[in-house]
């Protein structure tokens, strides 16, 4: 095998691997922080709108019907924050990985085989796994407010006045 096949090779192989990590952008971390933002802007609309149609519940003479409601809007209006951030935050990785694959794609493009080779190795390596914690932190909120409005359902079952 010549070296221009092997140069070939090469460059075919990272512009795959560049078309892989956009398909996986479009895929994996984006469902679930999509279907966490969806289950929490429902729960939020329901449970507003639920409270504004039920006439039987007094929050006056109730405050903790009220308090654990308001702490389940606010998780998941904080866990919505969060997965809106994860989302930027993906697609930002998912670009750098991209913009890495081709950088290396071009070099086998441009340069002979040996000078490619060796100053891919020289470049420092793919950082492996993006920034998590705005996916962490939507499903801490998404948890807390999940947990606040089942409370705030049983306090307003059990206790209603």
């Amino acid at each position: 095998m010549t070296d221009q096949n092997i140069q070939l090779q090469y460059m075919t192989f990272h512009k795959e691997s560049a078309l892989y990590w956009n398909n996986l952008a479009n895929q994996r971390q984006f469902e679930l922080a999509k279907q966490l933002l969806t289950i929490g802007a429902v729960l939020l609309t329901i449970s507003a709108t639920a409270i504004v149609t039920i006439r039987g519940i007094n929050f006056q003479s109730q405050p903790l019907q009220s308090y654990s409601l308001l702490l389940s809007w606010i998780f998941f209006l904080f866990s919505i924050i969060c997965g809106f951030k994860q989302l930027i935050n993906d697609a930002s990785y998912f670009n750098y990985l991209s913009n890495d694959e081709s950088t290396r794609e071009n070099k086998f493009a441009v340069l002979p085989f040996d000078r490619a080779k060796q100053e891919i190795e020289s470049m420092k390596p793919t950082n492996s796994r993006g920034d998590e914690k705005w996916l962490l932190l939507q499903h801490v909120f998404f948890y807390l407010g999940l947990i606040f409005i089942t409370l705030s359902a049983f306090f307003i079952l059990y206790f209603k006045t």
